[in-house]
């Protein structure tokens, strides 16, 4: 039996998305790692209505992330959204100096 990888969920939701949605779309991602066969290890969420130019993310959840991954044993960081290979290069870039092996993944590659 293969060890389950283990995954980091990484989405921006908008500030006038209530609650009870952003559960649900965030439940419905965690639903498609199950499925992977994986396991979510934690979740990093960022109250916005615009994405940030060239990372997705801000660098204060860059950090954020950087800083999981040095506490925990994270395989594949997965972005719920549809992410320009720019981005997900340049996160990766970064994520790399912590973890050599990590995977960066927008919804579409899960």
């Amino acid at each position: 039996m293969t060890d389950k990888k283990s995954f980091l969920i990484v989405s921006i939701i908008p500030q006038k998305l209530s609650d009870d949605d952003a559960f649900k779309d965030l439940k419905e991602l965690k639903e498609l790692v199950d499925a992977y066969n994986g396991k979510v290890i934690d979740f990093v969420i960022q109250k916005r209505e615009i994405r940030d130019k060239g990372l997705y993310i801000g660098k204060g959840k860059i950090k954020e992330v950087s800083d999981l991954m040095e506490q925990k044993t994270i395989n594949i960081v997965v972005l719920n959204a549809l992410v320009n290979p720019r981005e997900i290069f340049e996160m990766k870039e970064t994520w790399q100096k912590i973890n050599p092996q990590i995977e960066v993944w927008d919804r579409i590659d899960l």
